[in-house]
C-alpha cells in the first residue's frame, strides 16, 4: 500500500524516484476545465502562495487536463499528456483520475469535471504534507470502488446546522471524495401548505435548500433529503393539527387506511420534492412498527402487514412518480416481512441499515438475491455518546462496506443520528466520515494506522501523538458510558446493572485528567481546526463529570470510609455536602461551555432541549443536597407509585380501563398538582372537569419522550372536602394493557396521593361514572402492572415533574 498522506487511499500507485521542487516559475496550462476547478486548484496552492502563469491550449479532448510545468525543461506539455493519456482505464472514466509528478510537472488527468476534482483534492493532501514546497515523484491512477459515498445527517431531533456549519459538512465530504449528502428531515422543513410543521424547529426554508444545493454543486456533493413516509412521525402526530392522521394517538406512524394520510403526503411531498435537484429522494418509511396497532389492525389482519407496508409504498411511490426520481427507502421493514420484495418495483432502492458489529452483513446477501438495488448504512456510533465509539465505528463500517461491495451495492452512506435532543455535537464526527470515505473508495486497502497518521495530520495539520491519544481514550470511555446516563435521575435505586456502571465510571475522572493535559499540549502544536479541541475538551469535562458523580454515588453505596463515621454509624454529611456542592457548580460551567459549542455550529433552535436536562440535574442534586443536612441519603429517585390497571381477568387483555378515586380534603389548597403517565393514551379529569390528556409513545425523540409525562396545578380544581379523580386509558397495541401513573400532591397541606391498589376500576364505560355519586360499589381495585418503565418521582415543592427515564434505555 502506498504511505501517501492521501485520503481515501489511491487504487495505484507507481512511486519514482526523485522529488518535484515546486516555484513560482512554473506555468499553469488546462484544457477542457472550467473556472470551477481552476479555483478550486488554486485554493489547493494556497499554502505555498505562489502566483502561476496561466496557459489555455486546445486538444487532449475528451479529457480534462491541468498541467503545471517548468518551461525550461518541458516546452510541449501536449505530448506528456498523450503519452500519460494511453493508461486511463474504463474504471477511470466517471470520478477516476490520474495525478502524475516528476521532477519537472504535475499533470493531473480525467475525463469528468468530478474527476478532475478528485484528481485536485489528492494533489491538495500532497500540498498540505509537505515542506518546502516539495512533492514526490509518484503516478497515481485512482477511481472509486463504490459509486455513491457520503453520510446521512440527523437535523430532526435537536441540532440543526448554521448555513455555515452545512457548508463546512460539505467541503470536508467533498475533500474526501464523498459526493454524496444525505440530510434527514422528519418535519424540518418549512412548508407553505403546513405552516406550523417544523415551527421554532430551526425549520429548513426551500429558498436555504437550493442554496447549499448551489454550494455543494461546486464541490461535486448531491444532496438527497430524507423525508419520512409512514414511521417517525411522533413529533408531528402530537401537534393537534395532526393527530388525526395517526395509527392511534401517540403512535408514531401515519394511519394508512385514511385518505387524510394520502392528502397530507401529496401536499408535502408536492411541496419538498421539486426544490431539491437530486435524481434520487429518499421517502423514510423506517421503523413503522406501530402500523397494525390502531386504525390499521383489521386492515393488516385481513391482508397481512406485508402487503399492507407495500400497498403504502406503492401509493406514495405513485405520488412521486410525476418528478422522475430515483426513489430509496430503509429497508428495516422489508428484512423483516421479505414477502414484500414481492409487491415493490425492483427499482427501489433499499437503503441496508445496520448499526451492530457483525462477522457478515447478511442482509447484503438478501437483496442482492432478490435483484432489489440496494445501499449499505452504517452508522458512526456517535449516538447518546460524549464522543463517539470510533473503533466500534470503524468495524461496523468497514465490514458492512466490503459486504456491499461484494454483493453489488450502489454505495455505502454512513449514518449520524441525534438521538434524544442530540447532545452529541456533530463536529466529533469527522473521523468516522473520513473512515467511511476511505472504505468505500477502496474498501480492499484499508490500513488504520496509515489512516489515522493521515487523518490527524491533515485535519490538525501536525503529528503530535497526542491527537492519537485523546482520541482513543475518549472513544473507549464511550464504548460503556453514554450521555444518557448524564441526564438521568442521580439518586434513582441502584441495581446491579447500573452498579457495575458506575464501577466503571469511578475511573473516568483520571482518564479525563490525562486527556485534558495532552489536550494543552495539542493546543501549542496544532496548526489546524484548532477550535476542535474545545469539543474534545469539553468531551473530557462530561467525563470527567460524570466520574466524580460516580465516586459520590460509590459513596453512599459502598460506607466509603472518607464519608462514613463507623463510630457515629452514620454519614459526614459535611464531606458529602462538599461533593454535591462542587458538583453543582461545575455543571452549571460545563452548561455554558455546551450552550456556547451549540450556538458555535447550530441554530439556537432546540437547544433548550438540552439546557432543560442539564437544569433538571442540577436541581436533582440540589434537592439531595437539603436531604443530606436533614439525614436522608437514601436514592430515593425512584416513582414510588406503581402503573395499576383492570385485573387480567379470563385471559383478557384490558384494551380499555376506566378509574375512579374519591378523595377528602380537610383544608382547601392552593398549591395542587396532578401528574399522570399512560400506556398509553389517557385522560383525567378532576371534579368532572377535564384537566389534560397524555398519549405520546416512546420514541428517540426528546420532545416526544417529554410528552409522555405531562402535569397540571390544579389546585383552582380541588374542593374542601370530597372530591374525585377519573381516568380513561386505553392501549391501542396488540395484546396491550391499559394502565396508569397518577400522583397527586396538595403541597402546601403536605397531601399525597398516588396510584395504588385503592383506585377502582371498570372495563366498560356506565353512564355518570365521572360523578362523586357514583355507584361504583361493584367496581373492583386495580392491581399494579409491571411494563418495566424507569421512571422518576416528581418534586412539586420546587416545580419539578417525575419523567420515565428514557436515558436509562439500556436497563430497560
Amino acid at each position: 500500500m502506498s504511505k501517501l498522506p492521501i485520503l481515501p487511499f489511491p487504487q495505484k500507485v507507481i512511486h519514482s524516484k526523485g522529488e518535484l521542487k515546486f516555484s513560482d516559475k512554473f506555468v499553469f496550462s488546462h484544457s477542457g476545465i472550467d473556472d470551477n476547478e481552476k479555483e478550486h486548484l488554486k485554493n489547493v496552492l494556497k499554502i505555498w502562495n505562489v502566483n502561476l502563469s496561466e496557459k489555455s491550449y486546445q486538444g487532449q479532448e475528451p479529457f480534462q487536463v491541468i498541467c503545471l510545468y517548468n518551461p525550461d525543461k518541458i516546452s510541449d506539455p501536449d505530448k506528456t499528456v498523450a503519452a500519460i493519456s494511453d493508461e486511463f482505464n474504463t474504471e477511470m472514466k466517471d470520478e477516476g483520475y490520474i495525478l502524475d509528478i516528476n521532477e519537472h510537472y504535475v499533470l493531473l488527468l480525467a475525463k469528468t469535471a468530478r474527476g478532475m476534482f478528485y484528481a485536485i483534492q489528492s494533489l491538495g493532501f500532497l500540498v498540505e504534507a509537505s515542506e518546502n514546497q516539495t512533492l514526490p515523484c509518484v503516478k497515481i491512477l485512482d477511481w472509486p470502488d463504490l459509486k455513491m459515498r457520503g453520510i446521512t445527517d440527523d437535523i430532526s431531533r435537536g441540532q440543526v446546522s448554521t448555513m455555515e456549519n452545512f457548508k463546512n459538512i460539505i467541503r470536508f465530504l467533498a475533500k474526501h471524495k464523498m459526493n454524496t449528502y444525505m440530510i434527514y428531515i422528519e418535519d424540518l422543513f418549512q412548508f407553505k401548505s403546513y405552516p406550523e410543521i417544523g415551527k421554532n424547529r430551526g425549520a429548513l426554508s426551500a429558498k436555504e435548500c437550493v442554496e447549499l444545493q448551489n454550494y455543494s454543486e461546486k464541490y461535486h456533493v448531491e444532496i438527497i433529503p430524507i423525508f419520512q413516509t409512514l414511521g417517525h412521525y411522533e413529533i408531528l402526530l402530537l401537534h393537534p393539527e395532526f393527530i388525526d392522521l395517526a395509527d392511534f394517538p401517540g403512535a408514531g406512524s401515519l394511519n394508512v387506511t385514511s385518505e387524510k394520510t394520502y392528502e397530507f403526503l401529496k401536499k408535502t411531498l408536492d411541496e419538498i420534492v421539486p426544490v431539491f435537484q437530486s435524481v434520487y429522494f429518499h421517502m423514510g418509511a423506517d421503523e413503522s412498527f406501530d402500523v397494525g396497532s390502531g386504525a390499521s389492525r383489521q386492515k393488516t389482519d385481513r391482508f397481512g402487514i406485508a402487503s399492507v407496508h407495500a400497498r403504502h409504498y406503492q401509493r406514495v411511490l405513485k405520488i412521486i412518480e410525476k418528478y422522475d426520481k430515483k426513489i430509496m427507502m430503509y429497508g428495516d421493514i422489508v428484512l423483516e416481512h421479505p414477502t414484500i420484495l414481492n409487491e415493490i418495483p425492483k427499482d427501489l432502492i433499499m437503503f441496508d441499515w445496520h448499526y451492530d458489529i457483525q462477522a457478515k452483513y447478511e442482509s447484503a446477501e438478501i437483496f442482492k438475491k432478490a435483484n432489489q438495488p440496494f445501499i449499505v448504512s452504517a452508522g458512526c456510533q456517535n449516538w447518546s455518546r460524549f464522543f463517539p465509539a470510533i473503533d466500534d465505528a470503524k468495524a461496523n463500517i468497514i465490514q458492512f462496506t466490503k459486504d456491499g461491495y461484494d454483493n453489488g451495492a450502489l454505495g455505502s452512506i454512513t449514518s449520524s443520528w441525534g438521538d434524544f435532543g442530540a447532545a452529541n455535537f456533530r463536529e466529533l464526527n469527522y473521523y468516522a466520515y473520513a473512515f467511511s470515505a476511505a472504505c468505500s473508495w477502496n474498501i480492499h486497502q484499508i490500513d488504520y494506522i496509515l489512516f489515522e497518521v493521515n487523518f490527524f495530520k491533515s485535519f490538525y495539520g501536525c503529528d503530535d501523538p497526542a491527537v492519537k491519544s485523546v482520541y482513543h481514550h475518549l472513544s473507549r470511555a464511550s464504548q460503556y458510558y453514554e450521555h444518557i446516563f448524564l441526564y438521568a435521575h442521580p439518586f434513582y435505586p441502584i441495581e446491579n446493572d447500573l452498579k457495575n456502571l458506575i464501577y466503571r465510571a469511578n475511573h473516568l475522572e483520571p482518564m479525563a485528567d490525562v486527556v485534558q493535559k495532552e489536550i494543552l499540549q495539542l493546543k501549542k502544536s496544532v496548526k489546524k481546526n484548532a477550535d476542535h479541541l474545545d469539543f474534545l475538551q469539553h468531551s473530557a469535562e462530561l467525563y470527567a463529570w460524570t466520574g466524580k458523580l460516580s465516586q459520590l454515588q460509590l459513596e453512599l453505596l459502598q460506607n466509603d470510609k472518607s464519608a462514613f463515621d463507623p463510630d457515629e454509624k452514620k454519614y459526614k454529611a459535611g464531606v458529602l455536602t462538599s461533593r454535591i456542592e462542587n458538583l453543582v457548580f461545575e455543571l452549571e460551567n460545563i452548561k455554558k461551555t455546551f450552550e456556547s459549542l451549540w450556538l458555535r455550529t447550530n441554530r439556537k433552535d432546540n437547544l433548550k432541549i438540552i439546557m432543560d436536562l442539564f437544569d433538571r440535574i442540577g436541581l436533582y442534586l440540589e434537592i439531595k443536597l437539603q436531604e443530606i443536612k436533614s439525614g436522608d441519603f437514601s436514592f430515593n429517585g425512584k416513582m414510588p407509585a406503581p402503573f395499576v390497571s383492570h385485573p387480567v381477568i379470563n385471559g383478557e387483555n384490558n384494551s380499555v380501563v376506566y378509574a375512579r378515586r374519591r378523595f377528602y380534603m380537610e383544608e382547601k389548597t392552593n398549591n395542587a398538582w396532578i401528574q399522570i403517565a399512560a400506556d398509553s393514551d389517557a385522560e383525567i379529569w378532576i371534579n368532572e372537569k377535564k384537566v389534560g390528556r397524555v398519549f405520546s409513545c416512546r420514541s428517540l425523540s426528546a420532545i416526544a419522550e417529554n410528552e409522555r409525562v405531562k402535569a397540571w396545578e390544579v389546585s383552582d380544581l380541588i374542593t374542601q372536602g370530597e372530591n374525585i379523580i377519573t381516568i380513561k386509558v386505553k392501549n391501542y397495541r396488540r395484546n396491550g394493557n391499559a394502565a396508569f401513573n397518577c400522583w397527586f400532591e396538595a403541597v402546601d397541606v403536605n397531601v399525597v396521593l398516588t396510584s395504588d391498589c385503592y383506585w377502582l376500576v371498570n372495563k366498560n364505560c356506565q353512564e355518570g361514572w365521572q360523578k362523586i355519586d357514583f355507584d361504583d360499589r361493584h367496581w373492583l381495585n386495580s392491581v399494579p402492572i409491571d411494563n418495566s418503565w424507569i421512571m422518576s418521582r416528581p418534586y412539586f415543592s420546587h416545580n419539578l415533574p417525575g419523567r420515565i427515564e428514557f436515558f436509562r434505555k439500556m436497563l430497560i
